[in-house]
């Protein structure tokens, strides 16, 4: 395998690139057609021989999830850089669903759909808590699976997760006017509704906040 092709330092040239080499691609799934947007590193290249040994980290593919402000662009700068370095990215653009229950029902969908029996998950923020869900449910693991098969998630990557939605209720007292702001503004508010009485840090509570009132936020 070649040397993996080194980023530009131009964020918008490695945009660029991304778009230029990567479509997005749109996939309805479920009864109600419930459309899923996406983007999949196999578009740039043939499958490697790593992702043909069935023993190497590369055999399975990452599968990532948004934050509530972000779309399955924000992945860019990984499926460039994992491809080059013989991993399948793909990251996903998930609909509104009702309830979280539908939300990992059509998870699984979209996974059948795109022939993906077990996968690597990232989750970023919402995403986070998202697959949390989904591995709550569907277990993770090599031997997580009902009756100690292979679950459908291998491995599981947190960013800026969070796994309670208590304290968005709880600090709501701008919640309706959030999802009209800017978020550097709604960032600003919302860090002062926090106390210090819980134990992660406020940037953290004030970031989980924020993410959470723009847009797809699903009930506990």
């Amino acid at each position: 395998m070649s040397s993996p092709e080194p980023l530009d330092e131009d964020i918008e040239k490695d945009f660029a690139r991304f778009r230029a080499a990567v479509p997005r691609q749109t996939r309805p799934v479920g009864a109600k057609n419930m459309e899923w947007h996406y983007y999949d590193s196999a578009s740039m290249t043939k499958p490697s021989t790593a992702a043909a040994d069935k023993s190497s980290p590369q055999a399975l593919p990452l599968v990532c999830l948004h934050g509530t402000a972000g779309t399955a662009e924000v992945f860019f700068h990984q499926i460039l850089s994992l491809n080059a370095r013989g991993f399948r990215v793909i990251s996903a653009q998930y609909p509104a669903y009702s309830s979280v229950d539908d939300w990992v029902e059509g998870f699984q969908f979209f996974l059948d759909a795109l022939g993906l029996r077990r996968i690597h998950l990232l989750g970023n923020s919402l995403g986070g808590y998202l697959a949390l869900w989904f591995v709550k449910q569907h277990g993770i693991g090599p031997t997580g699976g009902p009756g100690g098969i292979p679950a459908r998630v291998q491995s599981l990557i947190l960013c800026h997760a969070f796994h309670d939605t208590s304290v968005f209720a709880a600090n709501s007292s701008c919640l309706s006017m959030l999802p009209y702001m800017p978020e550097f503004l709604s960032s600003k508010i919302s860090s002062r509704q926090f106390s210090q009485r819980r134990s992660s840090s406020p940037h953290c509570r004030c970031h989980r906040f924020c993410r959470h009132s723009h847009g797809r936020a699903l009930p506990r």
